[in-house]
């Protein structure tokens, strides 16, 4: 299966086999729709991506991780470089107060970061 937007935003073709199972807990077992994807280059290690939609397409539950994945290489370098979740933001109106405006300067400095390297 041909994935878009993979890794650098490359595409990558990747092998894949899906299935149900059971995800078990003694008090309550639930069927999952499990993925495995592996990496022909070596890459990336194999990887088992795990979801609770079991009609979902498999190519589907796919394209839904590249997309978190990508929100959590955003927070990822929010907390490294702009001191997000820190414990600087302990309270609640602290949290209120910085979170919102830590977003803002991060998307700006993003947006700018491309325009200068479009540019150049």
């Amino acid at each position: 299966m041909t994935i878009a937007n993979w890794s650098g935003g490359q595409d990558r073709q990747l092998p894949i086999t899906s299935g149900t199972a059971l995800w078990y807990h003694p008090r309550n077992s639930a069927p999952i729709r499990c993925v495995l994807v592996r990496d022909v280059t070596g890459e990336f290690e194999p990887q088992a991506l795990l979801c609770t939609d079991l009609v979902a397409d498999p190519g589907e539950v796919l394209t839904w991780f590249v997309r978190r994945w990508s929100v959590e290489v955003t927070f990822a370098e929010m907390r490294q470089h702009l001191g997000f979740e820190t414990q600087r933001q302990w309270s609640d109106q602290a949290i209120a107060r910085t979170t919102p405006a830590l977003l803002g300067l991060f998307a700006l400095v993003t947006l700018w970061a491309g325009e200068v390297r479009n540019d150049g």
